[in-house]
């Protein structure tokens, strides 16, 4: 089985369908009731004009696993769906948002998917009979529903260190990408494309004033 966050997309194999997606960060979340993965089958997903593939998911081995993937132009942040790409970009940050969840709250497909919770009776009658006298709901306690995300980081123009501070140090900073002839996101002070002398002539006059 899997399912596609966030959408209502969900299914098993064999599986296919012309579907309309905002661009945007997907996680496809996969299972097998067997434990010993998905046998070499893939999930994938194209562009349907261009027939161009986007992402290609497996299950190895095990019971669950994810896919993370993005549909679109990679222009910020948001792209960045794990915590060591987003904390390497000079510009993002990662945002933790965890939250302990209750089994109960999800539908029997969410349920199915997620590991720690299980999608039961709640009053079996006698083991030889196997008959529901309950109703059907997710059962197992809780789990951590991780909503944590890659953001970016929100700086002042001219602090090229990310300490907070525009002084000095930022100067310093900016003559040594100038000189290196190296580039950096938030050096471009005057915003013009190019990091030279005059955006350390604009640092200085954001520092005087």
């Amino acid at each position: 089985m899997w399912a596609l966050s966030p959408s209502n997309i969900n299914g098993g194999a064999p599986y296919s369908e012309t579907v309309c997606l905002h661009n945007g960060a997907y996680n496809l979340m996969m299972s097998d009731f067997g434990s010993d993965g998905w046998n070499g089958n893939t999930w994938k997903i194209y562009v349907n004009s261009s027939q161009s593939l986007i992402a290609e998911c497996t299950l190895d081995d095990g019971n669950f696993d994810s896919c993370p993937f993005f549909l679109g132009e990679v222009d910020d942040c948001s792209y960045y769906l794990g915590q060591s790409a987003c904390d390497n970009d000079q510009i993002c940050e990662w945002i933790e948002d965890i939250e302990i969840t209750s089994c109960g709250t999800l539908s029997q497909t969410d349920c199915n998917m997620t590991p720690g919770c299980n999608w039961d009776c709640t009053d079996w009658g006698d083991w030889y009979t196997w008959i529901c006298y309950g109703t059907y709901a997710c059962m197992g306690g809780t789990f951590e529903n991780d909503n944590s995300y890659c953001d970016e980081i929100d700086f002042l123009i001219g602090d090229i260190n990310l300490d907070y501070l525009i002084n000095v140090q930022d100067v310093l900073v900016l003559i040594n990408l100038i000189l290196d002839n190296e580039s950096s996101n938030h050096a471009d002070i005057n915003s013009d494309g190019d990091i030279n002398v005059l955006d350390a002539i604009e640092l200085v006059n954001i520092i005087l004033e």
